[in-house]
């Protein structure tokens, strides 16, 4: 099953590369460099690498040549500050050029990584795939704009096509969650509120076997599928479990919500008034806010794939590969 994966330089492509490379697969990578320590990691896992600009439509041509199935991880996502045309070019008209060239090449799967962020960040109800969007920035348009092209395109094609919706993925090579874990481990976290929202995170390894089982699954084109881990936990019962796993007394201090959106809204806009970049800004306080569960049900029952790491466990390897890196003591 010769295998392209594009983004194969970050967190979730260079993982999914090395995964399928180590089950045999024969593995292609793109991003848009040609060195780095994920390339020499790639290439010692015998990932054959390609960089260039997967929205050129001859290079898309060139780099799905040959494939059978094609997953679709790269994407304009770090940009806060870029205009929304970046993210259209990137996004959306780079996702279709790429579809088209690898539907004229033959590929027989597409799988499109999308983003959960299309929904809303505050449910009562378990989230599924048919559930309202909610979206709050440029970024997230750009994923939906994408699903839904992909899913013209889908009527128009016999590539069949899967786009999966992953909650927030972590695990060794995430660099995201770094902060949390320091800030935790030296008793420096401000928590704001009480805590109690809810979140459900998902192992890295869970999300590449989604991935390889979307590749091999029975699934009508341009479906759906939300991805996410075996167990949610609150942000207050997060924060407890790494200062067990961290060694530390306490977390940190808490933080009225009050107070830290007064300091909030004062930091940004004074920082906006001085031709300044905030360190702090309003969508800060979502990471505080977050309640929602995500409903599985779909991805378990179609494509025969189950969450297999629980939080305990994943956060025991994040922290592990900290350690191991030397990027925490």
């Amino acid at each position: 099953m010769p295998l392209l994966v594009t983004g194969a330089t970050g967190f979730v492509g260079s993982r999914l590369a090395v995964e399928a490379a180590r089950r045999g697969l024969e593995v292609t990578g793109n991003g848009r460099v040609l060195q780095g320590s994920s390339v020499t990691q790639l290439t010692e896992a015998g990932v054959r690498y390609l960089a260039g600009d997967m929205a050129d439509p001859a290079f898309a041509a060139e780099l799905t040549r040959g494939m059978t199935h094609v997953c679709h991880l790269a994407a304009a996502w770090r940009e806060a500050s870029a205009p929304a045309e970046h993210f259209q070019r990137v996004n959306v008209e780079g996702t279709l050029t790429l579809a088209r060239a690898a539907a004229a090449n033959g590929v027989s799967v597409f799988v499109f990584c999308s983003t959960i962020g299309v929904h809303a960040r505050v449910a009562r109800e378990a989230v599924r795939e048919d559930s309202p969007y909610e979206l709050t920035n440029a970024y997230e348009r750009s994923k939906l704009s994408a699903e839904q092209a992909l899913r013209d395109f889908a009527h128009a094609s016999p590539m069949r096509i899967a786009i999966l919706r992953p909650a927030d993925a972590y695990g060794p090579g995430d660099m995201r969650l770094l902060k949390l874990f320091r800030s935790v481990q030296q008793g420096q976290f401000p928590l704001v509120g009480r805590g109690q929202g809810r979140r459900h995170m998902l192992f890295v390894d869970d999300l590449v076997a989604a991935f390889l089982a979307a590749c091999e699954a029975d699934f009508a084109s341009g479906e759906v599928f939300i991805i996410a881990g075996p167990e949610t936990t609150t942000l207050l019962e997060l924060l407890h479990r790494l200062s067990a796993l961290t060694g530390s007394t306490r977390f940190g201090r808490r933080v009225p919500s009050w107070l830290m959106r007064a300091i909030v809204v004062l930091v940004e806009d004074s920082c906006r008034m001085l031709g300044k970049a905030p360190p702090l800004h309003r969508r800060t306080l979502d990471f505080y806010s977050t309640d929602v569960v995500f409903d599985t049900s779909k991805a378990q029952r179609i494509l025969h794939w189950s969450p297999k790491v629980n939080l305990a466990e994943g956060l025991r390897r994040t922290l592990e590969w900290y350690r191991e890196n030397k990027l925490i003591a």
